[in-house]
């Protein structure tokens, strides 16, 4: 844990968080603390045995005044706080003192004791308390450590000292989380370990330690909260290192292009219509290579807190990144370097196993472990239509990736430089960086950092490139360089010399200064390189090319050397020869100069990345650090979870009050906003369940059910806290469990968010499955609360059909006479003619023609949802009706969840206004009966061909069955073996629905309506086209009455309609579900009789209807129909009965559901 063994008492005490980081340590006591004068350790000894032979009773009060002749004892003869930096009892300050409800009551906390900065007493450093319990923060501890973190957080001065004699704990409390260090007072006079520790203690809280150094602000105070700030520097640090590991990546996927020419021919090319151009092609491998890097920086998250089984010792020695990374290291130590891991390709398919682990989960008895799913950890396609999908696949499965390589990468992830200042000298400490005490907001940090980077390649036309160890360290071509050596050295001379005099912005402090400001110049802006400045700039690359190059790159450097030692000298980097220097001494030193200019370079085919400045500005990305989203949450719910009284004691609103709040972020890229709203409101909704349910009291713990606190009933479903407050082995972390349990109920019902990246919304889902703790839960239980898409349209649902023509009408940021507000009604109202505009832009023309196309396709006036002819009122009510129904599931039962999502959210976008399944029985097959149960129905009909379907015209869409198709041929292949090619065609397209029926049910996958019909379009066209030829070529030959010419005429006259199937998500191969559907009834012909003849075909239809709806909105339909029969007799003719259709019952009572037939 610290960089230096003068601290390493410091790793022995019992944290939690980060309280004093090891550089911070380090930086601010360089030295060991020294042990106090005997005389005073041994008065210290004495007070410590006075206090130990102190009975025990149950006065409380005596208790303290014995605890705080100990405290006093220790802050005044051990740490010296005399004359006036100690305050106690009446002299401490009002100002010190807080007032807030606890349970039913409100109480005014006050501190024991009070330490000051300064002896005149006007900047207090510690508050202390003491605990009449027997552990601090455990058991009956915990309301002692919570009422001091009140007072902490209430006074404002976060910095305290709670005790019980036994343990003193240093506790820092932030807006929304805590951070402390503990001794244990036994231990200090051992002559050992303790001693030592005892001397850390007089270090950290001496009066020179707790000086002020600004006013209200102490030093210790001002040493952790540089902590913290040191956290987000170590951010930066990862940021940086981060990319550099997506550079190790891409070094690799350049040699195993020089080896495999068509490596990245799937990538640019596949099956698409266009092929990729370079850019797209660079785009996708760098995403690609990121989405690598991510994966593994998500999983030393989860490592780091649990949420993968990291003590399963076949986890451990097969799957694990830390523990690969140990590994590696210790081969390292062993064969003394890397040279051997070089040879080596053992790591990569292990990180690519984890990876599929991860992503599919594992069913072996001995290794269970849940699919978590998930875009990022989604295995790559070589035939995908995504770009990045298929690079993906190219990185995994064709670029071959050392030992060597992998180390490196892991070695940036898990150490990093960490900058330490002593006195004026700034100087850098490597140390680990610990995943444990980095907020989840990094995720996307660090992702977000790498959005202003773009691939490049060098090409045969240009050659190499070089980055320059100047300024904003440029790449140039060498070819460029050497061009201006030989024709135009006063244009390089200045070229170099005002590349030296560039102040440098690059790295992670430039990315604060842009968010915080536009006021310097962005770093690594691409310049034009003819006008004699850089034309591309990274902001850091890596001082030495790691890797195996191969000859063109040794002979780019010796060229780019030879280059360096005449620029040098031609531009005055290096002093002119001394008298007394020989010229080999002088040959010398320019060599060392030109090296030093030289900072990469990159060979001809070689991938490298340049940073180009406003990438991520542009597009409107800022990641906002929880410095400023932690207080902005604060600030905003604070008065929708609490109701504040005139004294300001908070007190908390009731638990489904909290509950029923929606946070959403519209632009919630990695989720910091939403992470510091799902902290927030767990801590309001967990004292809301203590103040309104006592769920913090023993004896009412065990008799309320979470989240609402609501009395147990003894259901099966009720999600209760196990053990209690007052348990002995478990009673500490009873609130740790119980927020725990609180975060999943308020992600589902509270954090809603939306984002135009995809893979932004991903790390916002991961960032928020790391925040809740549980490892039962897959990356897609979120999937239904952060989506993809853009939701910044700005309107209102009552304006939702008027768009998108409303959103023309705004101003362009100018004011309403500005040039781009103008331009804007230019394309709405058309060109200003003097004063007045024609009203007819080429966006109402535009918008026109669209209208009158699809009113000319569909004989209706178009709508929002015009495909479905949906009201726009409609579709929402069902989506909020959806909604309301995936919170009424368990949150125990992620999987339920993920199905319905899946199977009626968003794979089922017709069935919002056809909640019902409904039956006709008649007692023929004439064709008027359907064209009268169908009357003035819009939509599809999946049918066998049978001719009374065929007379329902009125806009409906008729489909085929090649259930029925392939029965034909079926028959006649005994007869004509021609048959078999054709069953050989079906099986085909029966295959491709398969896959698609897999892909939809995998765990973790959202596999869109889109998506079936782009892998209908790609796998089952080609094969229906070929099959099309193949038909009417045996039409020609096949005897017309003959069986297999029945089929061939069959499958011909019904085309159209069954390959209609391709165009919609929703149809499906085969009529298959509705004869599943009608089965019983063919089957069990005698169980009907009761229906008594033609005359109850109505009634029984009705109550097929009934029950076939029950069991769509999953309830079970005897519970339903004995509810629903019990209720009629109490209803007045005529009353409104919807209340009692299944869709609003579902609704409203949450029966048990149960899965489809």
């Amino acid at each position: 844990m610290t960089p230096n063994d003068s601290h390493a008492w410091w790793s022995r005490l019992r944290h939690q968080g980060l309280l004093l980081s090891p550089v911070v340590m380090l930086e601010r006591f360089p030295d060991a603390p020294a042990a106090a004068p005997f005389h005073v350790t041994n008065k210290l000894r004495d007070a410590a045995a006075r206090f130990a032979s102190a009975p025990d009773g149950p006065d409380s009060e005596r208790v303290t005044l014995v605890t705080l002749a100990w405290v006093d004892a220790l802050l005044e003869q051990y740490l010296g706080h005399k004359q006036g930096r100690l305050a106690k009892s009446n002299d401490i300050p009002v100002r010190l003192t807080t007032t807030v409800r606890i349970g039913t009551r409100t109480e005014t906390l006050r501190p024991h004791r009070v330490v000051f900065a300064d002896a005149e007493g006007t900047t207090p450093a510690l508050l202390v308390m003491t605990d009449p319990s027997p552990h601090v923060g455990r058991g009956r501890g915990r309301t002692s450590y919570a009422r001091f973190l009140e007072l902490l957080r209430g006074t404002g001065h976060r910095l305290g000292l709670l005790t019980n004699g036994r343990q003193f704990r240093l506790v820092y409390a932030g807006l929304d989380f805590e951070s402390w260090c503990e001794w244990e007072a036994d231990r200090w006079f051992d002559d050992g370990d303790g001693s030592q520790e005892l001397a850390g203690l007089r270090l950290l809280l001496s009066p020179d330690s707790l000086k002020p150094v600004r006013d209200g602000v102490s030093g210790l105070l001002e040493a952790v909260e540089d902590s913290r700030k040191r956290q987000a520097d170590l951010s930066s640090v990862l940021r940086e290192n981060v990319r550099q590991a997506v550079e190790l990546l891409l070094d690799e996927a350049s040699s195993a292009n020089r080896t495999a020419e068509n490596l990245f021919a799937p990538l640019v090319a596949a099956d698409s219509t266009r092929p990729l151009t370079d850019a797209e092609a660079h785009e996708a491998l760098l995403q690609a290579t990121v989405r690598v890097v991510m994966r593994l920086v998500v999983c030393l998250f989860a490592e780091s807190r649990g949420l993968l089984p990291v003590n399963d010792p076949v986890y451990a020695s097969s799957y694990g990144v830390r523990s690969l990374y140990e590994l590696l290291e210790e081969a390292t130590r062993n064969e003394g370097g890397t040279q051997g891991l070089m040879n080596r390709e053992t790591a990569w398919p292990r990180l690519m196993a984890l990876f599929r682990l991860i992503h599919g989960g594992s069913a072996h008895g001995q290794f269970p472990l849940r699919a978590y799913g998930g875009v990022l950890f989604r295995p790559g396609k070589e035939d995908s239509s995504v770009p990045v999908v298929r690079a993906l696949h190219v990185l995994e499965h064709g670029v071959v990736v050392t030992d060597a390589t992998v180390f490196a990468v892991l070695r940036k992830l898990l150490r990093g430089p960490l900058p330490v200042i002593r006195g004026r000298a700034k100087t850098f400490v490597e140390g680990p960086v610990d995943y444990t005490d980095l907020r989840t907001e990094f995720i996307g940090l660090i992702y977000e950092g790498l959005l202003d980077y773009r691939l490049k390649r060098t090409d045969a036309a240009v050659g190499p490139q070089v980055f320059l160890n100047l300024g904003r360290e440029p790449v140039l071509p060498l070819s460029r360089l050497r061009e201006m050596l030989e024709k135009d050295r006063k244009g390089l001379k200045d070229l170099l010399t005002t590349l030296k005099k560039e102040k440098v912005t690059g790295g992670g402090k430039a990315d604060e200064a842009e968010e915080e400001g536009d006021e310097q110049e962005p770093a690594g802006e691409e310049v034009d390189a003819e006008a004699d400045a850089p034309d591309e700039v990274e902001a850091a690359a890596p001082a030495e090319p790691e890797g195996v190059h191969g000859g063109d790159y040794l002979d780019a450097v010796e060229a780019a050397k030879r280059w360096a030692a005449e620029a040098v000298v031609l531009a005055g980097l290096v002093t002119k020869q001394g008298r007394r220097e020989t010229n080999t001494e002088y040959q010398a030193r320019i060599g060392g100069v030109a090296d030093r200019l030289i900072k990469r370079v990159v060979a001809t085919g070689e991938f490298y990345l340049v940073r180009a400045g406003n990438t991520r500005k542009g597009t409107g990305t800022f990641y906002t650090r929880p410095q400023l989203a932690v207080p902005t949450v604060h600030r905003t719910l604070e008065p929708l979870c609490y109701d504040k009284a005139d004294d300001g004691t908070l007190t908390p609103k009731r638990p489904e009050v909290i509950l029923g709040l929606k946070v959403c972020d519209p632009a919630c890229g990695s989720a910091s906003f939403l992470v510091a709203a799902l902290h927030y409101l767990t801590e309001a909704l967990y004292r809301s369940l203590c103040f309104h349910m006592k769920l913090d009291d023993p004896a009412e713990a065990n008799k309320v059910t979470l989240p609402y606190g609501r009395p147990r009933e003894g259901q099966a479903d009720e999600e209760v806290v196990r053990f209690f407050p007052d348990d002995p082995q478990q009673g500490e972390f009873f609130a740790d469990r119980v927020k725990a349990l609180l975060r999943r109920h308020v992600v589902e019902r509270c954090i809603y968010g939306v984002d135009i990246n995809p893979l932004a919304v991903e790390f916002a889902r991961v960032s928020l499955w790391v925040e809740t703790l549980d490892p039962g839960l897959p990356f897609s239980f979120l999937d239904h609360k952060i989506k993809v898409g853009n939701a910044l349209v700005g309107c209102w649902l009552d304006r939702v059909a008027d768009y998108p023509l409303c959103a023309w009408e705004r101003e362009g940021g100018d004011g309403k006479d500005g040039p781009r507000t103008q331009r804007i009604e230019t394309f709405l109202k058309g060109p200003k003619v003097g004063n007045r505009r024609s009203g007819d832009g080429v966006v109402k023309r535009e918008m026109r023609d669209v209208l009158t196309d699809i009113k000319n396709a569909t004989k209706k006036t178009p709508t929002l949802f015009n495909y479905e002819q949906l009201a726009t009122e409609k579709v929402i009510a069902q989506a909020r009706a959806d909604y309301e129904k995936l919170h009424d599931i368990p949150s125990h039962e992620p999987a339920e969840r993920e199905e319905y999502y899946r199977d009626h959210v968003v794979n089922s976008p017709a069935d919002a206004a056809n909640p019902y399944t409904l039956f006709d029985l008649t007692a023929g097959r004439r064709q008027e009966f359907p064209q009268a149960f169908l009357a003035g129905y819009r939509g599809f009909v999946h049918a066998d061909a049978y001719d009374g379907y065929n007379a329902v015209h009125n806009d409906v869409r008729h489909l085929g069955c090649w259930m029925h198709a392939r029965r034909y041929f079926v028959d006649a292949e005994p007869t004509d073996p021609r048959a078999v090619e054709a069953l050989a065609f079906v099986r085909t397209l029966y295959a491709v629905e398969r896959e698609i029926t897999l892909a939809r049910e995998k765990p973790g996958e959202t596999f869109t309506a889109a998506d079936v019909v782009r892998v209908r379009r790609t796998r089952a066209g080609p094969i229906l086209a070929v099959f099309a030829g193949w038909l009417d070529e045996q039409h020609r030959s096949a005897t017309p009455k003959s069986l297999f010419g029945q089929a061939v005429g069959y499958a011909r006259n019904q085309w159209a309609s069954l390959v209609r199937y391709l165009d919609d998500a929703r149809f499906a191969l085969d009529n298959g579900a509705a004869e599943r559907a009608i089965r019983p009834l063919a089957i069990g012909r005698t169980n009907w009789l009761h229906v008594g003849g033609d005359g109850g075909l109505k009634t029984a239809s009705v109550l097929l209807s009934v029950c076939a709806s029950a069991t769509r909105h999953r309830l079970d339909p005897w519970s339903y129909l004995t509810h629903v029969l019990s209720e009629l007799p109490a209803r007045r003719a005529g009353a409104d009965l919807g209340d009692l259709l299944p869709d609003a019952w579902a609704k409203a009572r949450g029966e048990p559901r149960h899965r489809e037939g």
